[in-house]
C-alpha cells in the first residue's frame, strides 16, 4: 500500500487545483442552491449579494471574502479528509479538479 502521508507532484497538483476551485467557488459564486451566498450572507461578508467593506467584517466575513484566506483552511481540511477516507478525497479532489480544468479553459477562451 502507498504511504499517505508523502505528496507527490501529482498529489499536489490536485491539492492545489481542487483547493483552488473551492475557495473560488465559496468566495465569488452563489452556488447550488445559493449555498456559498447564503454561507457569505450568514457571516456577514455579504448583504444582498453586495459584499460589505473589509473594515466592517467580523473574522469570519472576512475568512468568506478572502480567496487566500479561506484557502489555507480548505486545503488543511481536504488534507485531513484524505488521512481519514482516502477514497472520499480522491472523488472530491478528482471532482473539484475536473471543475478547475474546465473553468481555467473557459477563460482561456475568453
Amino acid at each position: 500500500m502507498a504511504d499517505r502521508s508523502s505528496l507527490g507532484l501529482v498529489d499536489l497538483l490536485l491539492l492545489s487545483l481542487s483547493t483552488w476551485r473551492l475557495s473560488r467557488m465559496v468566495t465569488e459564486e452563489d452556488g447550488p442552491a445559493n449555498v456559498f451566498k447564503g454561507m457569505r450572507e450568514r457571516v456577514g461578508a455579504e448583504d444582498n449579494s453586495v459584499a460589505m467593506p473589509w473594515d466592517e467584517l467580523s473574522s469570519f466575513g472576512k475568512i468568506a471574502q478572502c480567496p487566500y484566506c479561506i484557502s489555507v483552511w480548505l486545503a488543511a481540511a481536504l488534507l485531513l479528509l484524505r488521512l481519514i477516507s482516502f477514497p472520499v478525497y480522491n472523488v472530491v479532489t478528482l471532482s473539484l479538479f475536473g471543475s478547475s480544468v474546465t473553468v481555467l479553459i473557459e477563460e482561456a477562451k475568453q
